[in-house]
């Protein structure tokens, strides 16, 4: 029995991915990365599915270890302090407030990076602590005086996904962080598999 069969099938038979060869063994390598702690890079056209199949594949996880997923939308604006957090005002004291970022790390999450490369290369520079599972951290978030320490969880599961770096708007993932994750490239599907998708699709919104 492949992982797919073990880990993810199902006996509905609405279920989107069932009976598709492609996308099953996508959804296998993407398991398998998890297991290794070696984080992923989804690369595709716009639309074909990899937010989908990875919030699929993030979900089954964690409902598995009982835990959750964190899907976080980059855009041209993002800033670090985004992710992992920032000083907030509570009952007249100061306190930092945790990050997604931060949390999904810790807590040994699944932080899914949606559209990663549509922010700047500083910004996408400052996920590489989280990356390294063998050291614990004290990051210094910009606009905070004091690093943050950061225990990171073996857990830890980092997603991206994103169109090629030739798409417009896109930056491309620095040398520093591309050394630390492993580029998937998302199964282009054949029309019949699509229009099996389209009608799976359509009956779990109708019925």
């Amino acid at each position: 029995m492949d992982l797919f069969e073990e880990n993810f099938n199902t006996e509905e038979e609405k279920f989107i991915f069932k009976g598709n060869k492609s996308l099953e063994n996508f959804i296998s390598i993407v398991y398998t990365s998890y297991l290794i702690n070696l984080h992923i890079c989804i690369i595709g056209p716009p639309g074909v599915g990899k937010t989908t199949s990875a919030k699929f594949i993030a979900e089954k996880l964690s409902q598995k270890e009982k835990k959750k997923d964190i899907l976080f939308p980059f855009h041209r604006s993002t800033k670090p302090y985004n992710l992992y957090g920032t000083l907030n005002i509570k009952n007249g004291n100061i306190e930092f407030y945790k990050g997604p970022l931060i949390e999904a790390s810790i807590k040994g999450y699944i932080f899914i990076a949606d559209e990663m490369n549509l922010s700047s290369v500083s910004t996408m520079k400052s996920i590489l602590p989280v990356l390294n599972h063998q050291l614990n951290k004290n990051i210094l978030i910009p606009g905070i005086s004091e690093p943050i320490p950061i225990d990171i969880s073996d857990n830890f599961f980092f997603i991206i996904c994103q169109n090629d770096s030739d798409s417009l708007g896109r930056n491309c993932v620095p040398d520093i962080l591309q050394s630390k994750i492993r580029n998937i490239k998302y199964p282009m599907q054949s029309l019949e598999e699509i229009e099996n998708i389209c009608v799976k699709k359509r009956n779990n919104e109708f019925g």
